[in-house]
């Protein structure tokens, strides 16, 4: 059965470099919503663009992809891919994640609530392409109304249903935040249409939302950096395919030591996806945290805890899983859960024994 982890805190000291209250405190909002800086140089006009003329889904697809708008990562996985496998498979509900897995960093949040026009806009035109009956919006339930009152309002009045959702991280990924809604179960990594459902983020929404009010290709996309050592942040406005060490240069991170023994990590701190100061930001996540390079504690023999097993929200028994992936053992793989991993990171953080299950589950070949 898949359930919603409670939040890890049990192993708060076991990454110096992660904040405490970044996954203990629940109401870290700030009074205002935060201001998107752009970062120069940006034009000031998107380019001109024809839409095509009403639903046929082949045009739009050729136009979007023309336009850059693919959007592929953990909250919304190959947006292009599932609209084209909406052509074939019946879709009857839109679901849109406006939800963080860092409460330090507000990041789709933010974008929901600078951006709730087109965030509804891009919804229903996703509706629409897919011929779904349903949007959903899910936003966390502690939300201020600062936060939301526009995008409530504009929801009503494109009949966008929103759900609010006790914000437990990894709630926002597809796997768990289809079943959520729709009681559907989708297995992880396979695209939500499997399960009848089209997901997206909230900045893919509004990013699609732009492009449809401006009728032009959009020259920036959303975007967050989060210093955990130094705490400090910023939301910008950033050109597509941007490098990090150039977005952490222009941003003026790079006056703080960024660079000194630093680590980008892109996404969901807790995922570990690592990344080179080179690689781009664009249709992949939006997200960039910096840490501090360290190899950690080494591995100790596992203690038989529990942890792994009760703090995991797919129901996998992460350490029986990673004994059958070292034994190459099919059988014992499958019985541990192999195929309900949604990789989120949770059994990683939370083991004593530091034992190297996420990278194990990413590697295995059983």
């Amino acid at each position: 059965m898949l359930i919603c982890a409670p939040t890890v805190a049990k192993n708060i000291n076991k990454m110096p470099w992660l904040s405490a209250p970044s996954l203990t405190q629940e109401n870290l909002w700030p009074a205002i919503v935060p201001q998107f800086a752009p970062l120069p140089p940006l034009p000031n006009d998107p380019t001109p663009a024809d839409l095509p003329a009403g639903s046929d889904l082949s045009p739009w697809l050729t136009a979007m992809s023309a336009a850059g708008l693919q959007a592929d990562r953990a909250s919304s996985p190959d947006l292009l891919g599932q609209l084209r496998a909406s052509a074939d498979q019946l879709v009857d509900s839109v679901i849109i994640t406006a939800l963080d897995s860092d409460p330090a960093l507000r990041f789709q949040a933010a974008v929901a609530a600078t951006w709730p026009r087109q965030l509804i806009a891009g919804a229903r035109l996703l509706a629409r392409l897919a011929r779904a009956t349903q949007v959903y919006l899910a936003i966390e339930q502690n939300a201020p109304l600062e936060w939301t009152q526009t995008l409530r309002r504009t929801a009503f009045d494109q009949s966008v249903r929103i759900v609010e959702l006790p914000n437990d991280y990894p709630q926002a990924d597809p796997t768990l935040i289809v079943f959520t809604l729709t009681g559907r179960r989708l297995r992880p990594h396979h695209p939500p249409p499997q399960a009848r459902c089209l997901v997206a983020d909230a900045p893919a929404a509004a990013t699609i939302g732009r492009w449809v009010a401006d009728q032009g290709i959009p020259s920036w996309i959303p975007c967050a950096l989060l210093d955990h050592r130094t705490g400090k942040s910023a939301f910008l406005k950033i050109p597509p395919a941007i490098p990090i060490n150039r977005l952490v240069e222009s941003a003026q991170f790079s006056h703080d030591g960024a660079f000194d023994g630093a680590l980008p990590i892109l996404g969901d701190l807790l995922r570990d996806r690592r990344a080179a100061w080179t690689d781009r930001i664009g249709a992949g996540e939006l997200v960039i945290h910096l840490i501090q390079r360290d190899q950690g504690p080494p591995s100790t023999p596992c203690i038989r805890c529990g942890w792994c097993v009760e703090l995991c929200p797919t129901g996998v028994h992460p350490a029986r899983l990673l004994d059958a992936i070292q034994r190459r053992d099919h059988r014992l793989a499958r019985r541990a859960g192999e195929h309900s991993c949604i990789e989120c990171g949770i059994c990683s953080y939370a083991c004593p024994a530091n034992l190297p299950l996420l990278d194990a589950f990413r590697r295995r070949s059983v």
